[in-house]
C-alpha cells in the first residue's frame, strides 16, 4: 500500500490532495474493516480492499489536479459527497476508477468489487455480509470518527445492511471504530 501511495505522491501538490490524510483514513478504515469479518481469508481481502478503497482519489488528483480541486470545492459548496460530484463532473466516480486500476494490476475480484462499490454496496446482489459490506461500513465509520477529509460523506446503506442481516450491529460497530481511534494497538494488524 505504501508503494501505491508513493507512485502518485509526486504529482499531488497542485490538486489540494492530502496524502497523509488519505493514508490515515486508509489505515483506520482497514483497522475497522478487518474487525468486522470473521474468516481469515476474508480478513486478508478486506484489509487490502480497505487500504486501497480510495485509490481512485489518487488517480484523479494526480492525473487531473485541476478537476480534483474543482470537485472538492463543488462537493463542499453543494453539500454533496465527493463521489457524487465526481460522477456528475467526470461521468465516473473514484471507486470505479480505482477498481479498474486494481483489476489491471490483477488483484482479487472481491477486492476490486469492494473498491468499486464501497459507496453503494446495495448495487451488488449480495445477501451476506462480506468484504464489500465491511469496507462500506468501515469507510463510513472512519469518516465519522476520524478525518477522512470529506465534509460530507455517504451514510451507511441501511437497506443493504438489513438485506444482509446486519442492521442491528451498527451501534456495536460504532463503538469498535471509536476503539480503533483511541487505542493505537487496536489498529490494523496484518491478517
Amino acid at each position: 500500500s505504501v508503494d501505491v501511495f508513493d507512485v502518485f505522491s509526486s504529482s499531488l501538490e497542485t490538486s489540494g490532495f492530502s496524502l497523509q490524510r488519505s493514508q490515515r483514513h486508509a489505515v483506520l478504515t482497514a483497522g475497522i474493516a478487518q474487525k468486522l469479518v470473521t474468516s481469515r481469508h476474508m480478513a486478508e481481502d478486506t484489509f487490502i480492499a480497505a487500504i486501497l478503497h480510495d485509490v481512485g482519489h489518487l488517480v484523479i488528483a494526480s492525473q487531473m489536479p485541476t478537476q480534483y480541486a474543482e470537485i472538492s470545492e463543488a462537493a463542499s459548496a453543494k453539500g454533496q459527497p465527493r463521489h457524487a460530484v465526481e460522477r456528475e463532473t467526470l461521468g465516473i466516480g473514484h471507486g470505479a476508477i480505482g477498481a479498474y486500476l486494481l483489476g489491471l494490476w490483477g488483484l482479487p475480484f472481491t477486492v476490486v468489487e469492494a473498491v468499486a462499490h464501497h459507496h453503494d454496496p446495495g448495487s451488488v446482489p449480495h445477501f451476506e455480509f462480506d468484504t464489500l459490506g465491511a469496507v462500506h461500513v468501515a469507510d463510513v465509520l472512519a469518516h465519522e470518527v476520524g478525518d477522512g477529509g470529506d465534509a460530507v460523506f455517504t451514510p451507511m446503506n441501511r437497506a443493504y445492511l438489513a438485506r444482509v442481516g446486519k442492521e442491528g450491529a451498527i451501534g456495536e460497530w460504532r463503538d469498535l471504530a471509536e476503539t480503533c481511534v483511541t487505542d493505537p494497538d487496536a489498529g490494523p494488524r496484518r491478517p
